[in-house]
């Protein structure tokens, strides 16, 4: 695998995990969801949004993410993930397998994923931090409605498409 140069970045995504307290009938618990960003028009995808983010949840956003019609990877060389442990190798070979090459994050090193860091940041404060979510569906509408706006209507990431 080659090393990521500023020319390479315009094919290239990242992968990020976040979690968010959500309020069930029967417990509270934590929500995961699995944000995707394109570095060079810094357009965000929603992977998808779980309780229990096992192989079978991964696999199946692993081919929601490569799907030839409309997946956000379909296009993309590279995806850059960090080393956690939900990325299992089932998930980085479907990706791998469909000409996306998974470049692992070294150990605690958020700043060498900053773009993804910054939208998870925005995320939690703009959205995330000002309501209480009662389960998985209201949790998965406001992320899907937050990044709505973070795509299209607020901010003009046009310049970066030229």
């Amino acid at each position: 695998m080659e090393n990521l140069s500023p020319s390479t970045l315009g094919n290239a995504c990242c992968g990020r995990l976040l979690y968010h307290r959500s309020i069930n009938l029967a417990r509270a618990g934590y929500n995961y969801v699995l944000i995707v960003i394109e570095l060079s028009t810094r357009r965000v995808y929603l992977g998808g949004v779980t309780t229990h983010p096992d192989h079978a949840f991964m696999m199946q956003v692993a081919r929601n993410l490569t799907d030839c019609c409309d997946g956000f990877l379909r296009e993309k060389r590279f995806l850059i993930l960090d080393r956690d442990k939900k990325y299992s190798e089932g998930f980085r070979n479907l990706l791998e397998d469909s000409g996306t090459d998974i470049v692992r994050l070294p150990v605690r090193s958020p700043n060498l994923n900053a773009y993804t860091e910054r939208i998870i940041f925005s995320i939690k404060t703009e959205c995330l931090e000002r309501m209480i979510f009662f389960g998985e569906a209201s949790l998965r509408r406001a992320v899907n409605q937050y990044l709505t706006h973070y795509n299209y209507a607020s901010y003009c990431h046009t310049s970066l498409c030229a």
